[in-house]
């Protein structure tokens, strides 16, 4: 729980030196817009064409209305993803090398690499990653059942129907399965 605690502050620390900044890059700009269409009843690719795929657009709309509309607690919740994905990544590097610092090692050099200004927690891959950690997680912390197989299905297919891309990185873990 130590280690949690301290991921915990890690994310913090390194996570919210732009919260003040207006979002960098016009692909979150233009997911925050698309993503108002669905409080208008509107389901992506009604009323006009997306470059991403349906669910993200619906995950930007919770996250939205989670933060009634306030830039700033938009991208917190968002760096909650980036603590979630902290933690699963401590977790799956202790469970293979038993070596607590090491995992901590691994999980700060992730947390630096998303603290930059272009590896915004809000990019349509951190969502991605989020599934694809989940259904990897599920695969190797449980035994091979078709039900544990079923959801780990269940979260990459979630994955692709944020961003297709994420493709690269679901084959090789069909290919452990």
């Amino acid at each position: 729980t130590n280690a949690y605690f301290l991921i915990f502050l890690l994310t913090l620390l390194t996570q919210n030196a732009y919260l003040n900044f207006e979002t960098i890059d016009w692909d979150i700009n233009s997911y925050l817009v698309a993503s108002q269409n669905i409080s208008l009843s509107n389901l992506p690719y009604e009323t006009q064409w997306e470059s991403k795929q349906p669910l993200l657009y619906f995950i930007y709309k919770l996250f939205i209305y989670l933060a009634d509309g306030n830039l700033v607690m938009f991208k917190i919740l968002n760096d909650s993803i980036i603590f979630i994905l902290s933690i699963f990544l401590f977790k799956t590097i202790n469970r293979e090398i038993q070596n607590n610092f090491l995992s901590l090692l691994g999980t700060l050099l992730f947390l630096f690499l998303m603290s930059t200004p272009w590896a915004n927690a809000e990019y349509s891959e951190i969502y991605c990653l989020l599934f694809i950690v989940l259904g990897f997680h599920n695969l190797i912390s449980n035994s091979f059942t078709r039900k544990n197989l079923f959801f780990s299905g269940i979260f990459l297919g979630c994955s692709l129907m944020i961003n297709i891309g994420s493709a690269i990185l679901i084959f090789p873990i069909m290919y452990f399965i």
